[in-house]
């Protein structure tokens, strides 16, 4: 009984939050393996041997998406077969409300983008060397910039179901199993899965310390959008706009990925690397920092004037009916 104890929870009935998510894990990465698999043999099959750029730039986009809806179907069953619970459940609980949130979440992830980058332009760390451009040889410009997009869509929706609906509301029912306290358990999740989403980040090209640390600190700032209203909007919505905008809109690099398909800005940056984050992008600057912090005060004052409250929902740590 003692051994069937470390595993399973009797008074829930299912697997306890550590192990669902190890499974959750080795479930998703099966996915993704075969999906790897598929997309070899359809390049192989399909795709000349010397593919025109136009040629990969659809294709990585198609990756990009493909491997984020995978992410998000090994969840959704993860959360049906071994969580045992609604889907709403991960902040998911879609309303006139939810979309205002979500809106609000890309409002002020471009606008946050936006602010860097008028700085930069303002003290002469950046200089405008183009604007609607394509790369040479590639898509046109208006698929070229609704392709990242979409992709961009997919990859924040994935990694906010994944990481803060799924790994943060696993992590923090689980603590709360042991540590009573909602506050408390909702506090040390949001920790761990900030670390969790700073070390995979930590092997893009251009990485360091500095970019790492900040990643964390994003990870951070996309939870407090979920910790504030128990729904993932804001942070969907942030994290796509911040990607977006970054990369597509003003042109910096993306968490290390330099060249976009397609850039209403293209720019060249001479600026001090600690402060522009350099060639990973803002996320490892310390303007990228204080975007961060500007989009926390953001965060809060929405909620406490939407909402006339300023604590974190304790339903996350909780276990709801299936």
């Amino acid at each position: 009984m003692g051994m069937k104890n470390i595993f399973w929870n009797a008074n829930q009935e299912r697997l306890r939050a550590g192990w669902r998510i190890v499974i959750q894990l080795i479930l998703m990465t099966v996915f993704l393996a075969i999906f790897q698999a598929v997309k070899n043999l359809a390049i192989r099959y399909l795709m000349n041997p010397e593919p025109e750029l136009a040629g990969i730039e659809v294709a990585n986009f198609l990756t990009q998406v493909g491997s984020n809806l995978v992410i998000v179907a090994a969840v959704f069953i993860s959360v049906k077969f071994l969580d045992r619970r609604r889907i709403s459940s991960l902040g998911l609980n879609i309303n006139k409300k939810w979309w205002a949130d979500l809106g609000f979440g890309l409002f002020v992830g471009g606008s946050v983008i936006g602010l860097i980058f008028a700085f930069e332009w303002a003290f002469g760390w950046l200089q405008v060397t183009g604007t609607f451009s394509v790369p040479e040889g590639g898509i046109l410009f208006l698929p070229g910039i609704f392709m990242p997009l979409f992709g961009y869509a997919a990859v924040g929706l994935a990694e906010e179901i994944w990481i803060r609906g799924y790994v943060m509301t696993n992590l923090s029912e689980g603590i709360r199993n042991i540590h009573r306290n909602p506050a408390w358990s909702l506090t040390v999740a949001s920790i761990l899965q900030a670390l969790l989403f700073g070390l995979l980040h930590a092997g893009n090209r251009h990485a360091s310390i500095r970019s790492t640390v900040n990643i964390s600190l994003a990870a951070l700032t996309f939870a407090l959008g979920y910790l504030l209203t128990g729904q993932l909007a804001i942070p969907i919505g942030f994290h796509i706009a911040w990607n977006f905008f970054q990369g597509n809109v003003f042109g910096f690099p993306v968490s290390g990925t330099g060249s976009q398909v397609a850039q209403i800005f293209s720019i060249q940056q001479s600026g001090p690397t600690l402060w522009t984050g350099g060639d990973f992008g803002p996320e490892a600057g310390l303007l990228g920092t204080i975007g961060l912090m500007i989009s926390c005060a953001a965060f809060i004052l929405w909620n406490k004037f939407r909402y006339q409250q300023m604590e974190k929902d304790p339903r996350i740590s909780e276990f709801p009916s299936p």
